[in-house]
């Protein structure tokens, strides 16, 4: 199969290769409502063989990278943030116990 053209059998190899992969969930009002990245996340695990970790991967610091931001996509001191907190025993129960986990909304900016 492919998601925009990659084959996604070869998505491993971008990884491999250092490529900056992102996750979005690209929602919009033609064509896409989803707002779920634990649903998009779970998606890239079941449809194009991510890992949890790269999947995770993916849909934080590779999205800030794929941007080229280096101020988002990470927790350290200085960096801007909307970040969630799940109520999870591991980053594992994300994307397979989507809608389960109990999650907190933060955002901080300058």
């Amino acid at each position: 199969g492919t998601v925009t053209g990659v084959q996604t059998c070869a998505l491993p190899i971008y990884f491999n290769a250092g490529v900056t992969v992102a996750l979005a969930s690209d929602c919009n009002p033609g064509s896409s409502f989803m707002t779920s990245m634990p649903v998009i996340m779970s998606m890239a695990i079941r449809d194009m063989h991510f890992t949890p970790a790269q999947a995770l991967y993916a849909a934080t610091m590779g999205g800030a990278k794929a941007l080229r931001r280096d101020d988002i996509g990470h927790l350290t001191v200085g960096a801007k943030a909307d970040f969630l907190i799940w109520e999870a025993p591991s980053y594992l129960h994300i994307p397979y116990r989507m809608g389960e986990v109990k999650v907190e909304v933060y955002s901080i900016h300058d």
